[in-house]
């Protein structure tokens, strides 16, 4: 029985100027792609043409994005069924920021292909109320040098040596979300699929959330602090 896929322990992050926990995360179970949570909007990059864009895109009921590329789905991206996917690090592109329409409760997307460089950063307002980078999803869900379910594109069963996973954020003691930023270095990509959002309902309490993620994996992140990759 590996832990990382019955558990439900959910642990939680703050800044000290909140005064108290911002948010809580969780990994889904090895193989998801999509939300598991209700009530959510979705966006998954279908429609959008390859390539760099300079100018604003729209995310329908969601909010706009700014620096976003779009990739085809292969080795590195592309949830089933889809033909394209969201990258930072393609030319032209270090930075994609998604700034949400109205303030998010939830904020969940398939991270693809994770390596060191990639970093996602959750705002409220000005404030960084949560930093990942792909080297914490390594200390989380474990290394590619032996078997792990989380390494592998699931859906062509490429790229085993990168982990893909899908990430559950909450706000948490009243924090809404902004915007959310995906930065990357010049080297590889940050690939990313099927955003999803719920606009404004506060996140369940731990206990709630115990239920609902029934199949979800365990986050085991501690003491994360704001920092680029």
């Amino acid at each position: 029985m590996k832990k990382y896929l019955f558990l439900s322990t959910l642990l939680a992050f703050g800044l000290a100027q909140f005064g108290a926990a911002s948010t809580l995360v969780n990994f889904s179970a090895a193989g998801v792609q999509n939300t598991q949570v209700a009530g959510t909007t979705d966006f998954s990059f279908n429609n959008l043409q390859r390539g760099y864009s300079s100018a604003a895109v729209a995310v329908p009921g969601i909010g706009e994005f700014n620096g976003l590329a779009a990739e085809n789905s292969g080795q590195f991206g592309g949830a089933t069924g889809h033909s394209k996917y969201g990258v930072v690090g393609y030319p032209g592109n270090s930075n994609a920021t998604l700034t949400f329409g109205g303030p998010a409760s939830y904020v969940g997307f398939w991270w693809s292909a994770a390596d060191a460089q990639n970093t996602v950063t959750l705002y409220s307002g000005k404030d960084a109320v949560l930093t990942l980078t792909g080297s914490d999803l390594v200390k989380s869900l474990g290394g590619c040098s032996s078997a792990n379910a989380y390494c592998g594109n699931p859906v062509n069963g490429l790229d085993s040596k990168e982990l893909f996973t899908y990430v559950n954020i909450f706000g948490q003691n009243g924090t809404k979300f902004s915007s959310i930023s995906f930065q990357n270095g010049p080297e590889t990509g940050f690939e990313f699929d099927n955003l999803a959002y719920i606009d404004p309902p506060d996140a369940p309490e731990p206990a709630t959330w115990a239920c609902l993620a029934l199949g979800l994996g365990t986050l085991s992140l501690l003491g994360l602090r704001g920092r680029k990759a």
